[in-house]
């Protein structure tokens, strides 16, 4: 497929060729649920612009790269099961990529090479990955989302915060950088990365007045079944990703799951209003299962009216 806009291949099984879809000069293209076994290179793109790689399996390979994004800008690669082949995923003179949420099993998950603004964050490494010759790329996604879960980190989690020295509880997060070759992962996970968990919040007061409506806005945390309240991570909440909590308190209740009674600044919670209305605000958290690290979501309305 060359020089074309707005190509879209999806749910395919290609196995048993040499190269199994090869782009060149595309711009906006979708490859996804696809599943590639047995392929040479299962996907090669050259010169290319707003590619999505997104929820393809990709098994067994007969060449060096299983997937190739050479000289390709704004793109997306997320979501793909990667299973052996020397190297998952090579990007060479790429810019502005964002690779989260893969699973990469193989000698070389992630090569890098003469590539700027690529952000790696959210995937599961099982064995390392490069950056040669690097450029300004990130390798997490500030704190508390974090970074990568990497095999080969043996390091300890009894801190927490932004600078990892608050050790009063850890937070999922390793107490130090795991040293990828020319970027280090500022926030490597203690436990293997898995998908967003969505569940609920009531936020009070529910309409807020631009004068008083007390000193804290309350947010009372539910989450679906399977999961308890206890795995919210507390330093991690966070409300529209900028106010963090003033408190956090863990209600148990007779016959009943225990709660989470979260509060936040008012003051801090005003400023993201800028006139009367209805605004949707987001509650964001991590939790940490006995096997995974998860980001958790919750979104509810609130209302500021004029005093």
């Amino acid at each position: 497929m060359a020089n074309c806009s707005d190509f879209q291949a999806s749910n395919l099984q290609i196995s048993h060729v040499p190269v199994g879809i090869v782009m060149s000069n595309v711009d906006e293209a979708s490859i996804t649920g696809i599943n590639f076994s047995d392929t040479g290179v299962a996907f090669s793109v050259y010169g290319s612009n707003h590619i999505r790689f997104a929820n393809n399996q990709l098994v067994r390979s007969g060449s060096w790269w299983f997937s190739w994004f050479a000289h390709v800008s704004n793109s997306v690669i997320t979501r793909n099961s990667i299973s052996p082949t020397p190297y998952g995923i090579g990007i060479t003179h790429g810019q502005n990529i964002t690779v989260s949420e893969n699973y990469m099993s193989d000698n070389i998950g992630l090569y890098l090479e003469s590539s700027s603004g690529i952000l790696v964050y959210h995937n599961n490494f099982l064995r390392p990955a490069t950056d040669y010759q690097g450029g300004q790329n990130r390798w997490d996604n500030d704190y508390p989302s974090g970074g990568n879960y990497w095999t080969s980190f043996n390091g300890v989690d009894t801190c927490n915060g932004p600078n990892q020295d608050i050790c009063i509880s850890g937070d999922g997060i390793g107490d130090t950088p795991y040293v990828v070759y020319f970027g280090p992962d500022r926030y490597p996970l203690m436990k293997p990365f898995a998908p967003l968990v969505t569940g609920s919040v009531q936020f009070a007061p529910t309409s807020i007045t631009s004068q008083n409506s007390g000193k804290y806005l309350t947010a009372k945390i539910g989450l679906p079944q399977g999961f308890n309240a206890s795995n919210l991570i507390r330093s991690s909440i966070r409300l529209n990703e900028t106010i963090t909590a003033s408190s956090v308190r863990l209600v148990t209740q007779p016959s009943a799951t225990p709660l989470l009674i979260v509060t936040f600044s008012m003051t801090q919670v005003k400023e993201l209003f800028s006139k009367p209305g209805i605004y949707t605000l987001q509650l964001t958290a991590n939790l940490l299962t006995n096997t995974n690290f998860r980001p958790f979501q919750a979104t509810a309305t609130v209302s500021l009216v004029s005093s």
